[in-house]
């Protein structure tokens, strides 16, 4: 369990700073390699070649689901409202274009109020008969905050 954790902790390092890393990499550390080592210089430069395609899908991986959903997406909403057992009656709604075929689906289920969002809860406290989240708007602001986290840009993707 602790070597798959710090596999994963160590993967999203080096996706967080793979930009700086393939710059050593390229300027610096290949240059050396050949110079140096150049019997393993083809097997070097094929593995960070590897390692650079990978993490360049991953990236334009995220950048074309987040376009998706942007353009495609045009409602995806959950509403909440308290029964009178202090439940929360959770009503989402998902509205998608595919391909110019507008399709949804509703699901509702009822689910103790403690496991609703923080926010919605706050404003079922306050007396309010309903509380609707605009998860699309959600979705879109976690992945844009992730993405400049990472040092993409997802200015393109719009």
């Amino acid at each position: 369990m602790l070597i798959t954790l710090s596999s994963i902790a160590a993967a999203a390092a080096v996706m967080f700073f793979w930009n700086e890393i393939a710059g050593f990499l390229v300027n610096s550390f290949l240059p050396w390699i050949r110079e140096n080592v150049s019997s393993v210089f083809p097997v070097v430069a094929g593995l960070v070649d590897f390692i650079n395609k990978g993490v360049v899908t991953v990236r334009r991986t995220i950048v074309e689901a987040y376009r998706w959903v942007k353009t495609n997406m045009l409602r995806c909403s959950t509403k909440y409202v308290l029964d009178e057992k202090g439940n929360a009656i959770t009503t989402t709604v998902t509205v998608i274009n595919d391909n110019g075929k507008i399709s949804g689906t509703k699901k509702e289920w009822v689910t103790s109020k403690w496991d609703i969002p923080t926010e919605a809860l706050v404003e079922l406290s306050r007396n309010a008969q309903e509380v609707e989240i605009d998860n699309k708007d959600a979705i879109l602001r976690r992945t844009e905050a992730q993405a400049e986290k990472q040092g993409m840009s997802l200015s393109t993707a719009a």
